[in-house]
Order: structure tokens, then sequence, then C-alpha cells
């Protein structure tokens, strides 16, 4: 089990409530309890910046280190919600350890600190490199709150979230969907494609309960962002490649017509 669950530092109670992991992350759930209370005027509600160090241990207790100061940190920041002036709930994702978890035993992981960026700041003026003219530009405040808080993490423990939905559906083209996969924090499709067809002129996008277009997620354009969406009914739809460079962004709204196949999915 995940010991401490608890770590307290500077006034400042972190807790790891759930920590997952699939192909593109380890997901460390997080509440923070600020006796203090969080600076009212942070620009962001939804994330705080932070800093911290994880060291991987092989098997046979090999190190290997991800840091700012050794250039390869996992994490930048927390996303998730303040739930009250003193308390927020977020996720952090560590990500790009550029090896397989199943490589790894266990981590020993530490924030040494969370940062709000503020709305105040300092009005600076200065010249770009070989420029002669001046601009001004605001250096905002920072509220740094100072760990360090530090958790040791056993791989054995961690839980993968992995399900698979079947579909098998196709259309009249034999295009279709064979399956979902999904966990915890991500979606993903699996297309069936007739054999004439050549699978990199296709994409599969994704769309919410709420209609709203899933984002992509890590290395893979088809794999899909769930964090914080309602996932409970999804619209699958495959559409041509051209078709989908032109219909992606501010233009998603266009993906239902041009889509060359589309199905509902209710995922548990």
């Amino acid at each position: 089990a995940l010991e401490p669950w608890q770590v307290t530092a500077g006034g400042m109670t972190v807790t790891l409530s759930e920590v997952t992991y699939d192909r593109n992350a380890v997901y460390l759930a997080l509440l923070i309890e600020n006796e203090n209370g969080f600076a009212p005027n942070a620009q962001s509600d939804d994330m705080m910046y932070l800093q911290c160090r994880a060291d991987m241990y092989t098997a046979d207790n090999t190190k290997k280190t991800f840091s700012e100061e050794s250039g390869n940190p996992l994490a930048y920041a927390t996303q998730g919600t303040f739930i009250a002036s003193h308390t927020f709930k977020g996720l952090v994702q560590l990500t790009d350890f550029g090896f397989s978890l199943s490589d790894y035993t266990g981590c020993d992981l530490t924030f040494f600190t969370f940062i709000q960026e503020l709305t105040t700041g300092t009005t600076l003026t200065g010249t770009l490199d070989g420029e002669s003219e001046t601009i001004s530009y605001m250096e905002f405040d920072r509220k740094t709150y100072e760990g360090p808080w530090t958790f040791h993490l056993d791989f054995s423990d961690v839980q993968t979230t992995e399900q698979e939905i079947f579909v098998n559906q196709t259309n009249d083209q034999g295009l279709g969907i064979q399956k979902m996969v999904k966990t915890e924090y991500e979606l993903y499709a699996v297309p069936i494609f007739p054999p004439e067809a050549a699978s990199e002129d296709y994409v599969v996008t994704i769309w919410d309960a709420d209609g709203n277009p899933l984002e992509s997620h890590g290395d893979n354009l088809e794999i899909r962002s769930i964090y914080g969406r309602d996932v409970s009914t999804v619209t699958v739809y495959i559409l041509k490649w051209d078709d989908f460079v032109e219909s992606k962004g501010s233009n998603s709204y266009l993906q239902p017509e041009k889509a060359v196949f589309k199905t509902v999915v209710n995922l548990p």
C-alpha cells in the first residue's frame, strides 16, 4: 500500500488518495489542505505549478532520477479544482518516463513546491536581442508553498484500470469499431477497416456525452484524455485523414457531417 498516505510540511498536508497507471502515465490523485488558505488572487482556478523529483528503482535497486535539475522532470503542474479556500483536489500525471513501468519496482516521489501565479505583478521594460524597440511586459507575482512532501510508491500496489467494451459494428463499406479501451483517465477506439483500406488514411475521433470532442493524450493522436469529462455515453467517428485535417480544432463541429462511420457507445 501507499506509505505514508499523508505528509504535512509548511502548514500544508498533501494526501495521495489514489495511484493508477496506463500506457501513457502514472496518475496521482492529490488532496492538498492548506492551513493558511490559498491565494485568492491566483490567475488559475484549476491548476498549480509544482517542482518534483522522482527516484525510480529497478529490481536490482538501480536508481534513475527524474527532476528539473537533471533536465527530465516528469510533471510541471497539478490539474484540478479548489473545492474550498483551503483545499485543492487534483491530478498529477507523471509522463515521459522513456520506459515501461514494468521495468521498475518502485519510486520515491518528492514534491518540493506548489506554486500559484497571481494576477498582480511588476511591469518591466526591456529590448529583445538585436532589436532596438523597447517592449514592456508583466512579471507576475507568485505564491510558493514550500515542502518537501515525499511518498514511496511500490509499483506492485499500483493498479491499472483498463476495461474493454466490445462494439463490433461496421457499415456497408466495412468500416467500423471493434471495441473501446478505457482506463480511468484515457480512452481509445480500435477501428475495423476493409482489406483494401489503409489505416493511415483514416482517423478515429471521440466526442463526450456533452457533445464535445475529447483531446488527444500522450504521443498517440487517437488516445483521448477523459479527465474531468462525462464519458457515460460517447460518439465515435471515423474520418478520412484529409477531412479530419479540415475539421479539427475550432472546426471540430464539421466532424459529424464528414464522418464515414459513426456510432454511439455507452461506457461503464
